[in-house]
C-alpha cells in the first residue's frame, strides 16, 4: 500500500517565459486556479499533515505574487517548500526571498556548454540561467542542478555533475525527457542510450564524490552502483501531482484527472484518488515483465507514464528498462 501522503509536486502554472523543445507542459492545462483557490488548497492539506509542497510549472517565477503567497502561507504553516524553475528569472530580490523562506529551489541546465543548453531552452538563456545560479550560490541559498536529458545532450550529461559542482549545487539530477508536450520521438533516449547515461553519471558522481539523484527511472539501481546515487520509484509513492486547474493527477505527466480539488476538500479529494483503481493497479500490481528481477519491489516496472504513452498501458514494463531492452549485455 502506499504510504501517508507526504507531499505535493504542484504544477502552479503553464505558463512561462521560454518555449523549449522537451517540455512535457506545453499547450496543456486551462482555466488556473487563483490565487485565493490555492490557498485553501494549501490549508487543506497543512489539515492532513503535509510536510512539503513543490512548485513547478511552466516557470512559477513568471507568477510570482501567486507563489509568494502560497509560499509564504506554506512557511508559516510549518510547510517546507521548493519551486523547479528555468533560473533565467531570478534577480537579487527573488534570490534574498527564497533565502529567506527556505525554499529549496531546483534549475534546469540542459547542458555544460551554452551552445548544448540554448540548443534546447533558446538563444540567451545559459548566460541568464547562469546569472541565477550566481546568485542563489552568493546568496546561500540551497540548490540542484537539474538536467532533462535527450539526444541533443545526453553525450554531456556526466560533464554537468562537474558544473553543478563547481556552480555551488548541493547535487545534481537527471531525468530523461518523456514524450509528451513538445517532445518527440526524434529527441527522447532509446534504452542503450539511456543506460549509457546512467553508467557515466554514476561513475562519475562517485569519482567526484558528489550527490546525484536519478528521476523517473527506478531501475537505474541495476546499473549506478554509488552511494553517492539516489533513485526513487513513484508507484507507491507518498506525493501527489495537483496541475494549474486543481485537479489530482495519476502522474503530472498524464491528463489522467482522478479528483478536482475546486469540487472537493483535499481530504474527500485523496480518498477519491487512493481508492481509484487506476491508483491501486499501479501501486499494487508489478507487470508480468518484471516477475524475475531483483528490485522488482522497488521499481515495481519503472515509470508508469512513459509505458502508457510509449507501450499503451500503465501496467507495463517501462520501455527505457535494461531488461525489457537486453541492454546489460
Amino acid at each position: 500500500m502506499k504510504e501517508r501522503l507526504s507531499g505535493i509536486i504542484w504544477l502552479i502554472t503553464r505558463k512561462c517565459n521560454l518555449s523549449c523543445i522537451h517540455c512535457y507542459v506545453a499547450d496543456r492545462f486551462k482555466q488556473e486556479l487563483s490565487t485565493e483557490e490555492c490557498l485553501r488548497i494549501l490549508r487543506e492539506a497543512a489539515e492532513l499533515d503535509v510536510r512539503f509542497v513543490g512548485l513547478t510549472g511552466g516557470e512559477p517565477l513568471i507568477v510570482f505574487d501567486k507563489t509568494r503567497k502560497i509560499v509564504e502561507e506554506a512557511y508559516r504553516l510549518g510547510i517546507s517548500t521548493s519551486i523547479q524553475t528555468n533560473g533565467t528569472l531570478i534577480d537579487r530580490t527573488i534570490a534574498e526571498w527564497l533565502a529567506n523562506y527556505d525554499v529549496f529551489t531546483y534549475v534546469s541546465l540542459d547542458g555544460p556548454t551554452e551552445e548544448i543548453h540554448d540548443a534546447v531552452r533558446g538563444k540567451g538563456t545559459w548566460s541568464r540561467t547562469i546569472r541565477g545560479i550566481e546568485l542563489l550560490s552568493k546568496l546561500d541559498v540551497e540548490f540542484t542542478i537539474v538536467m532533462a536529458v535527450s539526444k541533443i545532450n545526453y553525450k554531456y550529461a556526466s560533464s554537468l555533475i562537474e558544473l553543478a559542482e563547481n556552480l555551488g549545487a548541493c547535487s545534481a539530477a537527471v531525468i530523461p525527457v518523456i514524450r509528451a508536450g513538445r517532445a518527440r520521438s526524434n529527441i527522447t533516449l532509446n534504452s542503450r542510450e539511456w543506460i549509457t547515461v546512467l553508467r557515466k553519471v554514476s561513475e562519475y558522481a562517485n569519482e567526484l564524490r558528489f550527490p546525484l539523484s536519478i528521476w523517473c527511472a527506478p531501475f537505474a539501481l541495476l546499473v549506478a552502483k554509488s552511494p553517492y546515487v539516489r533513485c526513487y520509484s513513484c508507484r507507491r509513492s507518498s506525493v501527489v501531482d495537483v496541475d494549474p486547474m486543481g485537479r489530482l493527477l495519476l502522474c503530472d505527466v498524464l491528463d489522467i484527472a482522478i479528483a478536482d480539488l475546486r469540487e472537493l476538500r483535499f481530504s474527500e479529494a485523496l480518498k477519491i484518488f487512493d481508492e481509484h483503481p487506476l491508483n491501486i493497479e499501479i501501486s499494487e500490481q508489478i507487470p508480468k515483465e518484471c516477475a524475475d528481477c531483483p528490485i522488482r519491489e522497488f521499481c515495481r516496472g519503472g515509470c508508469y507514464a512513459r509505458a502508457y504513452i510509449e507501450r499503451g498501458s500503465l501496467n507495463l514494463a517501462d520501455p527505457l528498462c535494461p531488461r525489457l531492452a537486453d541492454s546489460l549485455h
